[in-house]
């Protein structure tokens, strides 16, 4: 079942992102299937983006998707998570940091 980023239960004030470009391409706007997204000021490796569930969650996966007016994509990305919003464990498999791969159109 969604947790609530797209249809917004998940509120605006709970993501927030390393950098941002602009107000339209801010973390508030990093939902899927919305008019707007969130983009990077600069691009470089480390950028982040983050989502506080308030409650601990489980999670069963994570979607991404493209840009909607731009060729903007994330090409890969870890998961990392923590139940105290400072110390940040990255999601392994094995003992492995899991890296996604995002397919480029």
């Amino acid at each position: 079942m969604p947790l609530g980023l797209e249809d917004k239960r998940i509120t605006d004030g709970h993501l927030t992102a390393s950098t941002y470009y602009n107000h339209h391409l801010s973390p508030w706007h990093g939902r899927l299937n919305h008019r707007w997204s969130w983009s990077v000021r600069l691009r470089r490796v480390g950028q982040w983006f983050q989502v506080n569930f308030v409650e601990l969650m489980r999670i069963k996966g994570v979607a991404t998707q493209g840009r909607q007016d731009a060729s903007q994509w994330v090409r890969s990305y870890t998961v990392a998570y923590s139940t105290d919003g400072m110390n940040f464990v990255s999601y392994k498999e094995g003992r492995t940091t899991k890296v996604n791969i995002t397919f480029l159109p």
